[in-house]
Order: C-alpha cells, then sequence, then structure tokens
C-alpha cells in the first residue's frame, strides 16, 4: 500500500547519505523528541522542497550544498511569485528557511556534518503586524446569538463560540478538547499539548459554562454516535471536527451578523485579548492565558487596545477641543 505524500520519504533512499535516507532518520529523531505528527509532515513538506529544489540542481547529498549556494536557495524563495501572482509572506520566507536550518544543526549533532552552511544566514525580518480584525464587545454579541438553538448544531456552535470567546485558546486546541478537560466547579480547562506541545490550565467565565451544560445535556446526546467518544465538541457524524469545517461555519455566523470584517475561529482569540487588556488585564496574564512562550508576541496586542489610551488622549492632551470649529 501507497503512503500518503506526508509520509513519503522527501528524497530517493538509493543514497546512503542523501536526503531521503539522512531525512527519514531526522524525522525519527524529531518523533523520539515528541513532535506532534502536525509538526513532523509540516516539516516533511518544507523539506521536501528544498530536497526538490537541490535534484534539479544534481545535488543529492545535505554534504553538497554551500553557503553560497544556500544563499541562492533563500533568494529563490523571495523572488518567487504564487499563481495569484503575489509573492510568499514573510512569514512563509523564514518557515521555508527556518526548517532547512533545523535539519542542518541536526546533521552536525548527529556526526553526519562537521558544520552547517546555513547557520550563519540571516533570516528576513518579521514586520510588526497588528491582528488583521478585531471584535467589538456588541459585534461579538451580534454573531454569538446566531446559531439556531433550535437544533442540536446550532447549540453546540454557541457553546463553542462562547468557549473561545471566554478563553481565547485556539481553534485546534478547542476541537481537541476532551469532556474531562473542563472543570466546571472550578471554572477551569485544561489545553492538552497546545502549541508547542505544552499543557495549561486556564479559568472559563461561568457563561461560557453555562453553555456548555446546556450543549452536554440537550445536544451532545444527539449528536453522539460511540459513547466512547470522548471529544467534547463533535461534528453530525460524532466524531471530531475538521478544522476547516469549523473555519467555514464560523465565518458564515460573522457574515450573517452583517459584520465585514475578515476572519473566523481565530477573530475570537484576537478579539478575547484586546478586550481583556482595554479592561485592564494584564499583560503577562494575557500571556499565560494565550499561550505565548514570548511576551513580545502578547505584546501585539497592546497596540489594538487603544480605548484606555484614547479615554487618556482626551482628558489629558492640550490641544483638546473646548468648543465646536464652527464658534470660532
Amino acid at each position: 500500500m501507497n503512503k500518503p505524500w506526508y509520509q513519503k520519504p522527501i528524497a530517493p533512499i538509493n543514497e546512503p547519505e542523501g536526503f531521503g535516507v539522512l531525512g527519514e532518520k531526522y524525522f525519527e529523531h524529531l518523533a523520539v523528541s515528541n513532535f506532534s505528527e502536525r509538526t513532523i509532515e509540516g516539516k516533511r513538506h518544507i523539506l521536501k522542497l528544498f530536497a526538490d529544489w537541490c535534484e534539479i540542481r544534481d545535488i543529492n547529498r545535505p554534504e553538497q550544498i554551500t553557503n553560497e549556494l544556500a544563499k541562492r536557495y533563500q533568494k529563490h524563495w523571495h523572488h518567487y511569485r504564487k499563481e495569484d501572482g503575489k509573492p510568499l509572506s514573510i512569514g512563509s520566507q523564514r518557515q521555508r528557511m527556518t526548517a532547512v536550518k533545523m535539519f542542518y544543526r541536526w546533521l552536525v549533532k548527529a556526526g553526519y556534518l562537521t558544520h552547517s552552511p546555513i547557520e550563519n544566514i540571516d533570516l528576513p525580518k518579521m514586520p510588526q503586524q497588528l491582528p488583521k480584525a478585531i471584535l467589538s464587545e456588541k459585534e461579538i454579541e451580534k454573531v454569538l446569538v446566531q446559531p439556531d438553538l433550535g437544533t442540536a448544531t446550532g447549540l453546540r456552535d454557541r457553546a463553542m463560540m462562547e468557549t473561545l470567546y471566554s478563553t481565547g485558546i485556539r481553534r485546534k486546541e478547542c476541537l481537541d478538547l476532551k469532556l474531562n478537560s473542563v472543570d466546571r466547579y472550578r471554572g477551569l480547562i485544561r489545553v492538552n499539548l497546545g502549541k508547542g506541545q505544552k499543557d495549561r490550565i486556564i479559568p472559563i467565565g461561568n457563561r461560557a459554562l453555562f453553555w456548555i451544560e446546556r450543549y452536554l445535556v440537550d445536544s451532545r446526546p444527539e449528536l453522539v454516535k460511540n459513547v466512547a467518544e470522548d471529544t467534547l465538541f463533535i461534528s453530525l457524524q460524532g466524531k471530531r471536527f475538521h478544522e476547516t469545517t469549523i473555519t467555514a461555519r464560523f465565518g458564515d455566523y460573522i457574515k450573517r451578523a452583517g459584520i465585514d470584517k475578515a476572519g473566523s475561529v481565530h477573530i475570537f482569540r484576537h478579539s478575547t485579548a484586546t478586550l481583556m487588556l482595554e479592561h485592564g488585564a494584564d499583560i503577562r496574564h494575557i500571556q499565560a492565558m494565550l499561550g505565548h512562550a514570548d511576551l513580545s508576541t502578547t505584546q501585539i496586542y497592546t497596540q489594538v487596545a487603544v480605548t484606555q489610551l484614547k479615554a487618556v488622549h482626551d482628558k489629558t492632551h492640550p490641544a483638546k477641543l473646548e468648543q465646536s470649529p464652527e464658534d470660532d
């Protein structure tokens, strides 16, 4: 039986120390090191792009790569254009080079190379981009009332959105919640193996708990097909949601609410962080809640939480208007 694309070697395995063989050893190392299957699949895809680029140039072994070739590879992605004519984002360019860098670091550490020709190549600087869209409190309330509570799926969707809004967890983290992930007595949820393979326990509000309880009593029994299924939020098939499915559903709810803003599931995370900061939450508490390893990632929300800054500006800036321009 043929392996799916995300399990196939990145290059032919007839070369003892070629990209194919060493790539498989690297992926085995990642698996033993407890990297998630999803992460390994992503690295496999990116390293196959690198191996394909090398093969076109008759480069079959990692040791054949020089610093100059590595720079050419980076320029390749800088000048690359997608089908729509647009360049790759800086994040995508960095991702392609970072995966190759990590592969070569492992080759050195494992003794296959004496040094990495890619180590001293500078990655393109990431721009400090603000979240694309933030929902106001009124807009969120408009979205939350869109599901049809007379149906099992509508009640489930309301409970999911309330959970996302209350906790700020990621889409995958929400879909991975189990029945025992929610501590309704202490008002906490446990996120198992979130981004970076890290567990964390975060608070969840009483309103979200109320909707989860309604879903568990009135909706989930109608959706469940297998009593052994322990995923909290399940699809019509009685299983865990596919991530693209929930993205489409929530995006539709936002449109039905008459809100012309780009976003779907992740917009709840951005909005939660921003609104909590505007209401006085400490940024380090937000960092712990969102599961950010670096505080600088969380600080981006301080640039969009402008309500307090606007109030201070109106109160203290000497150029504020005491009368209307018409009076002058």
